[in-house]
């Protein structure tokens, strides 16, 4: 039985990937895989920093949300079929 945390976050990561979807008009889908990559990738940078460095955030996101992000990207790029 999955844990009821991991859904309630799978279903938080939804909502997310779904509403950085709609403003940003699927834009990673148009650049391709590679770009997915890059956003995963600054996505690690971000959240290694702020761990590392005791970085406060600036932005309204917090280290959880960037995970949530991670999450996001991973099913995007599973999902896209090779450009």
């Amino acid at each position: 039985m999955l844990n009821p945390k991991i859904r309630k976050e799978l279903e938080n990561v939804f909502k997310l990937l779904e509403k950085k979807n709609k403003d940003y008009a699927n834009a990673v889908y148009k650049l391709g895989k590679t770009a997915v990559i890059i956003r995963v990738l600054d996505k690690l940078y971000r959240a290694i920093n702020i761990e590392k460095n005791s970085v406060s955030i600036e932005s309204s996101e917090t280290l959880d949300d960037t995970f949530r992000d991670l999450i996001g990207y991973s099913l995007i790029f599973l999902t896209m079929d090779d450009l």
